[in-house]
């Protein structure tokens, strides 16, 4: 016999809790101290309709939790975790102001060169 090939596909929680969790639009979390990068990544999957997303008193989340939130909440406009000794933030007000900025000067340069 052939080895079967085993795929590893993440399935949503069907839970009356998961499924609430996934229509809220904004969530504040705090104190949550043993909240660890792995389920930041997991509850980031719960809230896919979130909005905005606050996270104080978790001093383990790293940069990879705020990636997780701009992955796997598709209406994200900002997101603020309280680390340790940093705060990490992200807001889709700056990111577009940063691609138009980015736009401009590719522009600015571009007919520049003309």
């Amino acid at each position: 016999q052939a080895p079967q090939l085993v795929r590893k596909r993440r399935h949503l929680p069907r839970s009356p809790a998961a499924i609430a969790m996934r229509s809220l639009t904004s969530m504040s979390l705090s104190g949550a101290a043993s909240l660890t990068d792995r389920s930041g990544d997991a509850l980031a999957e719960l809230l896919h309709d979130a909005q905005t997303v606050d996270l104080r008193g978790c001093p383990s989340l790293s940069e990879e939790s705020l990636r997780a939130f701009r992955k796997g909440c598709r209406l994200l406009r900002s997101v603020t975790i309280f680390a340790r000794d940093r705060t990490l933030s992200w807001t889709a007000a700056a990111a577009m102001k940063t691609k138009h900025h980015r736009k401009a000067s590719y522009s600015a340069s571009d007919s520049s060169a003309e």
